[in-house]
């Protein structure tokens, strides 16, 4: 029963699908799987996953609210391949590094709403063309990043300012949002109503996961443009609206660092990935900052000797800089 447990609750809303292979890496019985499948618990799906079935999601739910879990069981993704890939690199990233004092916070398949939604920049290097779109110079100038009070709550602010201008949300679509926070006991109750993801004293790595040998590179710099055509907006709301002077410095002034990362298989392709993206290394930052680019292979963080203390070593161990700021 208890093997049953431990094993059935890895199958929460954040990690739905999971192989044999990440199972055994997260150090419970692969064995097991077959047996949960046999008592119809688990589905197959893809190549190698498993995912939960109906009769899992209700096993799921009993087995959590007798553990006293607020854990919601994981529904079947889209491309199980892909959600596998996403988890593993999320196991590896947390055996990477201790973070003795702290904790880590991460998530799959996260959508990060921003306003105001841009059109995309045509290519890479059309990234300055943001900045100057007409809703991006209201915003900025709506809400500076030091606000004066102004005695009315900053979501009626928004509301109006989206009303005048005809601005809509946009969304970040992340693979993976990995929250760092150093000294947790000390932190834990600091946040702030118009947060919901909880980023206040946090390191962020903002990962999307990449397959140039799949998809090419016209394919991966055109996805590139895309995904930083919302980076960029939803900086500037998170430094203007969300927690303003309190993104890149914590309540301790402190600073909070945030990294873009494209996450692949392996160091091949990242060594790929880095070529394609060097012609563009001077523009990607441009006004985000502060603001680091990185690239980082499964291969390399399995290949890691020994676990680092802090995901700064890990990262000039294993990663690649694509950009970053001084």
């Amino acid at each position: 029963m208890m093997k049953e447990a431990s094993l059935l609750l890895l199958f929460d809303e954040n990690r739905p699908c999971w192989s044999a292979r990440l199972v055994e890496l997260a150090g419970e019985d692969p064995g097991g799987l077959k047996a949960l499948e046999d008592m119809g618990l688990l589905l197959r799906a893809g190549k190698d996953g498993y995912v939960l079935s109906g009769i899992g999601k209700e096993r799921f739910r009993e087995l959590a609210k007798e553990s006293f879990l607020e854990d919601l069981p994981g529904n079947p993704p889209i491309d199980p391949d892909k959600s596998l890939f996403a988890l593993e690199a999320l196991l590896r990233l947390d055996r990477g590094f201790h973070s003795p004092w702290g904790s880590k916070d991460a998530r799959t398949n996260v959508e990060l709403p921003y306003y105001p939604a841009l059109p995309p920049a045509s290519g890479l290097d059309d990234l300055p063309s943001l900045e100057r779109h007409p809703l991006a110079v209201s915003f900025s100038a709506e809400f500076p990043r030091t606000p004066t009070p102004s005695g009315r709550p900053r979501a009626d602010l928004l509301r109006e300012w989206a009303a005048r201008t005809k601005a809509v949300e946009g969304r970040l679509h992340l693979d993976i949002l990995f929250l760092h926070r150093y000294d947790y006991t000390y932190y834990m109750d600091a946040s702030s109503p118009a947060d919901p993801f909880r980023l206040m004293n946090t390191d962020r790595l903002l990962i999307r996961l990449a397959e140039p040998s799949e998809n090419g590179r016209q394919a991966f710099l055109e996805q590139a443009a895309r995904d930083l055509s919302a980076l960029r907006p939803f900086l500037e709301y998170a430094r203007r609206f969300l927690l303003p002077g309190r993104f890149d410095t914590d309540t301790q002034e402190q600073s909070s660092v945030t990294w873009w990362v494209w996450a692949t298989r392996t160091r091949e392709e990242s060594k790929r990935i880095l070529q394609w993206l060097s012609p563009f290394a001077e523009t990607l930052i441009g006004p985000s900052a502060p603001l680091d680019f990185w690239i980082l292979s499964l291969e390399a963080l399995e290949a890691e000797p020994h676990r680092h203390e802090t995901f700064f070593e890990l990262f000039e161990s294993a990663g690649i800089p694509v950009a970053r700021t001084a």
